[in-house]
């Protein structure tokens, strides 16, 4: 069974933080959700470059 690095819990509060963030400081203007999904692959190819380098 392999070892959890981070917990999915963790991940999951972590992206919903953002976003919650996002929208608060933001609003609803055009640009704030491709920020948001940017912000979601990024954090996803840093835990990537991490785990496999």
């Amino acid at each position: 069974m392999p070892v959890e690095l981070i917990p999915a819990e963790l991940v999951e509060n972590t992206f919903v933080a953002v976003g919650d963030k996002i929208d608060e400081k933001f609003g609803q203007k055009a640009w704030v959700k491709p920020l948001y999904w940017m912000t979601v692959i990024g954090l996803f190819a840093a835990l990537a470059v991490y785990y496999f380098w």
